[in-house]
């Protein structure tokens, strides 16, 4: 059959369409593909370095094989101070450390020595000993007599599991210096097997052996804190005069001794060992090898379990445990203690804080952790977006038509209170910074109520403080109803305020007044704090309407209140705080009560003079929809 042919207009359309394509660039490809591609290429250049590594890396076992002997009959000094040659840019990105000693990178025959390779080997057999041993160097001669032997164990497996965990207990008789605040040390010795660890012995192989030397005591300043008594009592009148002590220096005994042997037989680049084995790795000073890190862990040791050593104390109690830990683990745990050292240095973080997080860490289950920390972040997250929708309302309120003023300075007023009085007791540190911000917060708020300025008077050197309330606030029926609601309030308030304060005086025990003041009042906002929302409610009440109120920032805070219902059990604070999250439930179901009763009505002006539904009016009245209506009806 003929093929018929197409019409010249289409056959022109298609030939512009043609060029249309030609002309048109190339479609980009999406980000997910884009993604995909560079993950590919980096698994590939990852898989051809590390093959290229792992050639050169067994080249270089086999030539230290090969020199090993050479080495030791050499005996190579490692590199003066002087003559290190550190990088900065690989000290930066931690592949090398200027802490760490160096050793020469070739032999005295020319020779290219690569590695630090570990002095133990996987699946040897290793012996444990501890010692009594002197904390003055002068008297470390004794240390390997029988009598200082505390704990031995042989043949114990160079490999990670329970094959080679060992556990002692034992009562240790209190040394003489003790009494007189000195310091009794232990040694700890891994020999490998069938060598002793006494260098006078004739087994004794100085490469074969590691020794880690640790105090079982410490010094520790205790803080005699100020007795409490009966401000009434006249009995106890003279203690109120004597104060605070200076603090005072006791020994402290260590009741466990948690050895940890690292699991590491790496093979490291000579003179690239990484900046976070600095404290803990040793080297045979003759090869450059390094002996397998041991140390005693002293990670889960808190400030309760130390036992104060007087002179009615005969034995103490010594829990030993020897175990093999992995590499994750010991620099996670290693890396925390730095940083809380270093905070502690600058002030920042306390002993009371790193008992509290290992305490919740080691007592509570995994699913419960996982379930805390899911909580903190999201308890952090919503005090920000709080805080910050807060601060976006007042900042672009220009009306304060439907709130109570009086509630904001009565709020500044139990803030302070509440902030003050968890500052002066043990509380956590994420408590007290979300309590101090929301205290500034509600005293930057009253600069939106009121107007401050500085009177000079005639004949007065001193100026006074003049405070003019908001003219939206005066001028409207609000501040009629939140007189009315304060007014009302104030004779139930002041009545529990003296009661319970005298209640509290009169019954309970107190540092001093300034104990009992802060303590009754902090008491009374505890437990009568919530009815400082009631002007609030009874002017919606009044008002018939919610719209005047905050509500993310109520909304994000009624979060955090329940949070804080699951926190009361797990976060150390104080009964009256911890009472006072369930307290808040209350108020904020009121609230929601109040959203649901008063709804909106969008067809009502609100306080900006707006109406949601005025564009639906004015279209309906308007004169072309009119003349479409009567179109329609012809």
């Amino acid at each position: 059959s003929k093929r018929q042919k197409r019409p010249h207009g289409a056959q022109k359309m298609q030939h512009q369409n043609d060029g249309e394509r030609e002309n048109m660039p190339d479609a980009k490809p999406s980000n997910f593909w884009t993604i995909i591609k560079y993950f590919l290429i980096y698994l590939a250049l990852r898989k051809f370095v590390s093959r290229i590594q792992k050639t050169g890396i067994e080249e270089d076992r086999l030539n230290m094989d090969r020199m090993e002997a050479d080495l030791i009959q050499q005996n190579l000094s490692p590199v003066p101070e002087s003559e290190k040659d550190v990088s900065r840019f690989k000290e930066l990105i931690r592949v090398q450390s200027s802490k760490i000693t160096q050793f020469p990178e070739y032999d005295a025959l020319g020779r290219r020595i690569s590695l630090h390779r570990c002095l133990f080997k996987p699946k040897d057999q290793f012996d444990l000993y501890i010692y009594h041993e002197a904390c003055d160097e002068g008297a470390r001669e004794m240390n390997f007599k029988d009598e200082n032997l505390i704990w031995k164990e042989l043949g114990i497996p160079f490999e990670r599991g329970e094959q080679c965990k060992r556990a002692r207990s034992m009562n240790v008789t209190v040394l003489p210096q003790l009494y007189s605040n000195e310091s009794a040390c232990v040694s700890i010795h891994l020999a490998q097997s069938r060598t002793s660890p006494n260098p006078k012995e004739i087994s004794y192989r100085k490469n074969r052996v590691v020794t880690v030397s640790h105090q079982l005591n410490r010094h520790r300043p205790v803080k005699k804190h100020k007795p409490v008594h009966k401000l009434l009592d006249k009995k106890t009148k003279e203690n109120e005069a004597i104060g605070e002590e200076p603090n005072e220096i006791r020994n402290y005994w260590k009741p466990t001794l948690f050895v940890r042997l690292l699991d590491m037989t790496s093979d490291f680049q000579r003179n690239h060992i990484p900046p976070v084995f600095s404290d803990f790795i040793k080297f045979d000073m003759r090869t450059g090898n390094y002996y397998p890190i041991l140390y005693v862990n002293e990670f889960w040791l808190q400030s309760n379990h130390y036992i104060e050593i007087n002179e009615t104390v005969a034995e103490l109690p010594l829990e030993m445990n020897f175990e093999m830990i992995g590499l994750m683990k010991w620099q996670m745990m290693t890396t925390m203690e730095k940083q809380w050292k270093s905070q502690q240095s600058l002030g920042i973080h306390d002993q009371k804080s790193t008992d509290t997080f290992i305490d919740m860490v080691g007592n509570t289950s995994p699913w419960l952790l996982t379930i805390t920390f899911i909580i903190t972040c999201l308890h952090s997250l919503f005090d920000f977006l709080a805080f910050k929708n807060d601060v976006s309302f007042w900042r672009s309120k220009k009306s304060l038509e439907g709130l109570s003023v009086r509630t904001i300075i009565v709020n500044c007023f139990f803030q302070t209170i509440i902030t003050l009085y968890l500052w002066d007791n043990d509380t956590s540190m994420m408590i007290l910074i979300s309590c101090t911000i929301g205290l500034l917060i509600e005293y930057w708020k009253l600069k939106k109520a009121f107007t401050v300025s500085l009177v000079y008077n005639e004949g007065k050197f001193l100026p006074k403080f003049k405070f003019e309330i908001c003219d939206s606030y005066s001028s409207s029926s609000t501040q009629k109803f939140d007189r009315i609601a304060t007014s009302h309030l104030s004779y139930i308030v002041l009545p529990l305020m003296v009661g319970y304060a005298a209640y509290s005086l009169l019954l309970k025990e107190h540092k001093g007044w300034y104990s009992w003041i802060l303590g009754s009042f902090s008491g009374f906002v505890y437990m009568f704090g919530f009815i400082n929302m009631t002007p609030q409610l009874f002017i919606n009440y009044k008002l018939k309407s919610v719209a005047h109120l905050p509500w993310r920032a109520m909304v994000y805070k009624s979060l955090n209140t329940f949070i804080d219902d699951l926190f009361s059990f797990i976060i150390k604070m104080p009964l009256m705080h911890r009472l006072a999250c369930f307290r808040d439930d209350i108020i904020f179901l009121v609230y929601i009560y109040q959203r649901w009763v008063y709804r909106v009505d969008y067809t009502r002006v609100n306080e900006y003079g707006q109406v949601a539904v005025k564009k639906e009016l004015e279209l309906e009245e308007s004169p072309a929809v009119q003349r479409g209506q009567m179109g329609a009806e012809k």
